[in-house]
């Protein structure tokens, strides 16, 4: 076994120098109508970003700041306010170039999964009254407060589902009655 995984692996050993160099050339710049339509449902739907926290883009570029070396001792308080500081004067920069990325590959995906004309077509449909109804109930869905006021109202699951819930107790009750039980509390 050993004797027939050491020439994988050293054939892995050697490939694996070639294959970093070979690094895929720069992304293309994305479809012109793809891009419009991925901002235009970012847009609607600013989780997509993933940036909301600026504070995130501050504590990444500090702790990068800290980490460069021949700079400063990053125990020191002084060392970490002036990375603070700065990290908080190009954290709004580091935000923008994340937004454009996430852009650029939301943009990518549309351009893979539809054709241009319907590419078009859903950008029309977006703008329209409708459309827009749809990204305004689309982010209501995904709204972590909406969603919890949701499972709220559903109520109490025992309550509304004993119809299901009771007959699998008893089930389960008769089919471990055998098994040990646990220590009283």
């Amino acid at each position: 076994m050993i004797a027939r995984l050491v020439p994988l692996l050293l054939a892995g050993a050697l490939a694996l120098p070639a294959a970093l160099a070979a690094q895929p050339p720069p992304a293309a710049p994305p479809d012109p109508a793809a891009l419009d339509l991925a901002r235009l449902i970012m847009g609607r739907d600013q989780s997509l970003y993933e940036d909301a926290d600026l504070g995130r883009f501050r504590a990444r570029l500090a702790n990068a700041l800290l980490g460069t070396e021949g700079t400063c001792n990053q125990r020191l308080t002084e060392c970490q306010a002036a990375a603070d500081e700065v990290a908080a004067q190009f954290a709004p920069a580091l935000r923008r170039v994340q937004r454009a990325r996430s852009e650029q590959l939301t943009a990518a995906l549309v351009a893979r999964s539809l054709r241009p004309e319907e590419i078009a077509h859903v950008a029309a449909w977006l703008r329209s009254d409708e459309g827009r109804r749809f990204l305004e109930l689309w982010t209501a869905l995904r709204d972590p407060d909406r969603a919890s006021e949701r499972r709220l109202r559903s109520g109490d699951l025992d309550r509304l589902a004993a119809d299901v819930l009771n007959p699998a107790r008893a089930m389960f009750r008769q089919r471990s009655r055998d098994l040990p039980q646990a220590a009283p509390r």
